[in-house]
């Protein structure tokens, strides 16, 4: 089978197809495909939040003892591009929400012959 990396990156490439793939122009976010998009990427970064190395750690007991542990800690890259991937989601939403309240204006103009 595929690795599960790769199921989940085309999980969420068919989620954004499937809520934006009919949008042909800048325009507002409908409230129902925001929900659904919301809704769903969350499932599907749900197992990836669990992605963890184990590190040796000391734990120190009530009584003084001093024990190794294994500790789980999420992965080094996952830790760095996870918030980095909510923040730019939430900045994108914050942009297209914009164009609802009438903020932002779209002209598209030709670039002029050299």
């Amino acid at each position: 089978g595929d690795h599960p990396a790769v199921t989940v990156g085309h999980a969420i490439t068919n989620l954004a197809v499937a809520c934006w793939g009919p949008t042909c122009r800048l325009e507002p976010v409908g409230a129902a495909a925001r929900a659904r998009w919301e809704k769903e990427i969350e499932w599907l970064l749900l197992p990836v939040q669990h992605i963890v190395m184990m590190r040796p750690a000391v734990k120190v007991l009530d009584d003084g003892t001093r024990v190794e542990v294994m500790q789980r800690l999420l992965r080094e890259d996952i830790a760095d591009a996870l918030p980095a991937l909510r923040r730019i989601d939430a900045a994108l939403f914050g942009v297209l929400s914009r164009f609802r309240d009438g903020g932002i204006e779209v002209r598209w103009r030709s670039n002029p012959a050299p």
